[in-house]
C-alpha cells in the first residue's frame, strides 16, 4: 500500500513538468509540404523525398541487409520536424542465426546504419504549413514506413 501512495503522489509532478502538449495524430488540416494543397499530395511528396534522398549505407549493402522500418516524428507548430523515433527496426535475428560473433557485430552495425540513415533523413523534412486544429497550429505525429530494399 505504501508504494502505491508514492506512485500516485508522483503523477501530478510528471504531468506538470511537460512543456509541450501531446501531438495529435489526426487534425482538421494536416501539415503540408511546399507545393501541396492536400494531405494526399504531402504523403506522396514525403515518399518521393525518402526515395530520392535515402542513401543506402555501404555496410548494409555489403551485408545484403533489407527490411521494413517504421518511424514516427512530430511536425511542430512552426513546420519543423522533431522527435524522429524508430518504432520498429529490422529484425536482426533473421541475419544473425548461425553466424560467428565477429560477423554478428558487422551485421548489427549494418542494421544500425540503416536505422540511423532513416532517422537522419526524416529529420531533414520541413513542412511549409503546420497542422491546424480548431483554427490553431498544433503538433502532429506522423508514422512512416520505409522499405529498405536492394535493387
Amino acid at each position: 500500500m505504501r508504494k502505491l501512495l508514492i506512485v500516485l503522489a508522483c503523477i501530478p509532478f510528471v504531468l506538470w513538468g511537460q512543456d509541450e502538449p501531446e501531438a495529435f495524430v489526426k487534425v482538421d488540416q494536416m501539415p503540408l509540404l511546399a507545393n501541396c494543397e492536400n494531405e494526399d499530395c504531402t504523403n506522396k511528396e514525403i515518399m518521393n523525398f525518402i526515395a530520392n534522398n535515402f542513401h543506402y549505407p555501404e555496410l548494409a549493402k555489403a551485408s545484403n541487409i533489407e527490411g521494413k522500418l517504421i518511424l514516427h516524428f512530430i511536425v511542430e507548430k512552426d513546420g519543423s520536424v522533431n522527435d524522429v523515433e524508430l518504432i520498429r527496426g529490422i529484425n536482426s535475428n533473421i541475419y544473425l542465426h548461425g553466424k560467428s560473433d565477429s560477423i554478428q557485430l558487422v551485421i548489427k552495425e549494418a542494421i544500425s546504419s540503416l536505422h540511423n540513415e532513416s532517422i537522419t533523413l526524416l529529420s531533414k523534412l520541413v513542412f511549409d504549413k503546420p497542422g491546424i486544429q480548431d483554427n490553431k497550429a498544433v503538433r502532429v505525429r506522423y508514422t512512416i514506413p520505409i522499405n529498405c530494399k536492394l535493387s
